[in-house]
């Protein structure tokens, strides 16, 4: 009996053991798996996070772009405000842009505050989904057809090849240039070129044939082409 009741004790000790273990198995497995888990978690966290640390370096740097204004740059024909404000993040703003006559255009400005590299974008339509023009003023690094701001109306015939028209100065419309001629800046692509006149310091006197509201030609004697700057160039697109 004694030595029955001996091996019932050690049966029971073993089947003990062997139930414990397979308990404390299960337990090391399940703090494996938990800690693989985590690790998996965090792997995925860091992933995560640099991804958005990449966008965020990427947001955050100003792209870069020729300060050669054509039909494509730094604006194309497809462009909405929206696509420029995803393009160009920070530099781009919107706005409502100064128009003839008092009027408000729906429009974005990209590079705002650097007189250097601002341009303005306009639009057809308050939702800025139709693209009007792009057009830089005096004082800007832009340049168009191998035109800066600046320049002198003797250039910008030299460089059109052919004579061109305006308006009259002092109005709304003054300075506005009307027609090419059928010359070089007539054509340049699936845009138009624009371009704005004033007559700068130090011609004669601004004489009354060139004031007002009619189309002047370049042609005529009154016009002092060394003293007549190019005060605005841009481009224009046609309504969709």
């Amino acid at each position: 009996m004694n030595h029955r009741v001996l091996l019932s004790a050690a049966a029971i000790a073993i089947l003990t053991a062997c139930s414990g273990a397979p308990d404390a198995d299960v337990d090391d497995s399940s703090k494996a798996a938990e800690t693989e888990s985590t690790n998996d978690e965090a792997k995925v966290s860091d992933k995560k996070d640099d991804k958005s640390e990449q966008a965020a370096d990427t947001a955050e740097k100003p792209i870069e772009v020729s300060t050669e204004l054509t039909c494509s740059n730094p604006v194309t024909a497809d462009d909405t405000g929206k696509t420029l404000i995803e393009r160009y993040g920070k530099d781009a703003k919107v706005e409502m842009l100064s128009g003839p006559e008092g009027t408000q255009v729906p429009g974005v400005v990209l590079w705002d505050g650097d007189p250097k590299r601002e341009v303005e974008v306009g639009f057809y339509d308050d939702a800025r989904t139709e693209l009007g023009f792009v057009r830089f003023f005096e004082g800007s690094d832009w340049s168009l057809a191998k035109l800066e701001t600046g320049d002198t109306l003797e250039r910008v015939i030299d460089i059109n090849n052919k004579p061109i028209k305006f308006y009259g100065f002092e109005w709304d419309y003054g300075g506005g240039v009307t027609d090419f001629g059928g010359g070089v800046l007539d054509s340049i692509g699936s845009c138009s070129v624009g371009m704005r006149l004033y007559f700068g310091e130090g011609g004669s006197s601004l004489p009354n044939s060139l004031i007002g509201d009619r189309e002047v030609s370049s042609t005529e004697p009154e016009v002092d082409k060394a003293h007549i700057l190019v005060n605005e160039l841009s481009i224009g697109f046609p309504v969709q």
